[in-house]
Formats: C-alpha cells, sequence, structure tokens
C-alpha cells in the first residue's frame, strides 16, 4: 500500500472525529508567528505559532503545496518555489520576475483557484500547505481537509495571519505581513531572502510617506462591485492600513466584517472622494457604472476610480507596488502620478 493510500485511509477515518478544542474555525485564534530553533547553525529544528496552533518542522518542506496565488508567489519571491510540488489555480498572470520559477508547476483541480478537494490534495503527498486564503479552505465536511486531519496526517499548514479562523480583522496590520515573510523564511531556511523582501515593501512606504506624508487623507471605498449595493473591502486593519500608508482614508472602516455589502445610501453618505476597483473585468466600464450611480459625491465630481492589481491587497510581492499605484491615484499632485 502506498503512502498515498496509507493518507486517505488516515484521512477518512478522521473525518468528524476531531475534538471541539482543536476546532478552530469557532474561537479566537492567535495571529502570532514566532519561531523558536534549537539550532542556532541550521535553524531546525523549528516550531512555529500560527492560527493557536504549533507547527513542527525538522527540516524545510520539500513538497509544498500553495492555496492561492499570492501564497505561491510569495515563496517564489523569496527563492523556494522549486519546493512545491502543486499549486491551485491562477486568478491572472503571474508576475513577469516570477513566471519561469513559477511555470511548470502542477495545478491540483482545473478551475479552483482557493483551496482543492481532499482527495487530490493528499494525491500531491505534500509536506506543507501554506494558504494565503480564509480558513474556510480547510473544512472536512465541504469535501476539503481540516486543520486537524493534516496535522494528524503530519502534514503542518501555515494560514496567513490574517486569515486565521475567529482573528478579528481589524486586529490585523503592517506588522502581521513582516512576520508572515519572517515565518515563511524560517520555515523554509531562507531567512535573508524574507528579510530582503520585506526591505521591498518598507522601502515603498516610506517612498509613499516621503510623498504624501503631508497631504490630507483622501476618503476611500475599495469596491469589487460595479453597481450599488457595493461589495467593500470593510472592517480589516491589513486594508485600512494599506490604504492608511497610501495616503487613504478606509470609510468601510466601521463596517463588520473584512468584506461587507453595502447600501447605496451608505455609500453616498460617506462622500467617497475615491473609488478603488479590484477584480474589475472591465475597469473603465467599471469606473463609469460607479460614478455614473453616486453623481453627487466627491468622486464622481473629480472622476476617481480607479483599478489596481487585483492581488495587490494580500501579503506577497505584488504588495510594494499597489501601496505605489494607490499612492498615485489618490495624490497624484504629491506623488507625482
Amino acid at each position: 500500500m502506498n503512502r498515498y493510500s496509507v493518507l486517505l485511509i488516515l484521512a477518512a477515518l478522521l473525518v468528524g472525529c476531531t475534538s471541539a478544542a482543536d476546532d478552530t474555525s469557532s474561537e479566537t485564534t492567535s495571529v502570532s508567528v514566532e519561531g523558536t530553533s534549537d539550532s542556532a547553525d541550521s535553524g531546525f529544528p523549528l516550531t512555529i505559532q500560527n492560527c493557536g496552533r504549533e507547527l513542527t518542522f525538522e527540516s524545510a518542506p520539500q513538497r509544498a503545496v500553495t492555496f492561492y496565488q499570492p501564497a505561491l508567489e510569495l515563496l517564489a519571491e523569496v527563492g523556494v518555489a522549486d519546493a512545491v510540488v502543486a499549486r491551485t489555480e491562477h486568478e491572472t498572470d503571474p508576475l513577469p520576475e516570477l513566471a519561469e520559477a513559477i511555470d511548470g508547476i502542477p495545478v491540483i483541480v482545473e478551475g479552483d483557484a482557493f483551496a482543492p478537494p481532499q482527495e487530490p490534495l493528499l494525491a500531491a503527498d505534500p509536506d506543507f500547505v501554506y494558504s494565503t486564503e480564509p480558513g474556510y479552505d480547510f473544512d472536512d465536511s465541504s469535501g476539503r481537509t481540516s486543520l486537524d486531519t493534516l496535522a494528524e496526517l503530519g502534514i503542518p499548514a501555515f494560514i496567513s495571519p490574517a486569515k486565521c479562523p475567529g482573528v478579528d480583522p481589524a486586529d490585523i496590520s503592517i506588522e502581521d505581513v513582516y512576520a508572515e515573510y519572517r515565518a515563511i523564511g524560517q520555515i523554509f531556511g531562507v531567512p535573508e531572502e524574507a528579510e530582503a523582501a520585506i526591505a521591498k515593501i518598507e522601502a515603498a512606504i516610506a517612498e509613499v510617506e516621503n510623498g504624501v506624508g503631508g497631504s490630507d487623507p483622501t476618503g476611500t471605498i475599495v469596491t469589487f462591485s460595479d453597481s450599488p449595493p457595493l461589495g467593500v473591502l470593510a472592517a480589516d486593519g491589513f486594508y485600512t492600513d494599506t490604504l492608511r500608508l497610501a495616503g487613504g482614508e478606509n470609510l468601510m472602516a466601521d463596517v463588520e466584517g473584512s468584506t461587507a455589502e453595502v447600501s447605496a445610501e451608505v455609500v453616498a453618505a460617506s462622500e467617497p472622494e475615491a473609488f478603488v476597483l479590484i477584480f474589475a473585468a472591465d475597469p473603465d466600464a467599471v469606473a463609469a457604472s460607479i460614478l455614473a450611480a453616486f453623481p453627487t459625491v466627491p468622486a464622481a465630481e473629480t472622476g476617481k476610480a480607479f483599478a489596481v492589481d487585483p492581488l495587490g491587497f494580500n501579503v506577497g510581492p505584488r504588495y510594494a507596488q499597489t501601496i505605489r499605484d494607490l499612492a498615485a491615484n489618490l495624490h497624484p499632485d504629491a506623488f507625482g502620478g
């Protein structure tokens, strides 16, 4: 019997048998990703705290699987794409500078950009799972694989702190982005590469702050809709922090949930000075539609509705450029346009 068959049998036995104490989907979890190592030379063995769970590594993963494109691109950025044996479907074209490293990594299930069903996941024989998508990816009842099941199978799974089940999105900030990079750097034994990636983000933030630091923040709504009611990025500290760093103010920061649907009345009452569009298939058409729907708000008077990289609000190599793009559009005079 091969290892895959054993994993499937174990997984079947474990479904539904996890204890409530281990169910992180219903409790507040830690966003700490501090690691401790018993060996200053090799970095291993290594223990990482992630989402209220303890992950232990005797060596760097060699058969990683990534859930969601930003996770894969982050691994490629720090130089360990060769340790990835399978990935989920891309949502957009890979960054040109990472395309060669990513090219050829097989897709687990065609058309699935977030998390694969249990059987094809285990067929990839992973020794590590990295997800930058929400905790609902890890749910046996949906046909996927729970964190408990993965742990019992000896497969550590690292989730972006911002996506830990039970974590208050408002508590997440840019510091959690840095902590995630450092944790991944520790796990794969590439701490210097992780620090280099962090330095790029810090440089972008310093550049933007130097340009827009004296400007009044621009009242902004980030939306993934083309007409009201609008789906928006809401009370998520990471989204709000990103806009703040770029010289914006998230007008939906008081709305509950990391994303939410808000009425036309709520949008109009907030008097947005800008609309930021994500996942807009036709940015010009979406911008025109939204501005026409809210003709009395300041953004309509200036025509300020613009698209940014749809994956730019995620941890990963797109983040630094997204901060620059936001600043250039929110404060074109101060930041050079």
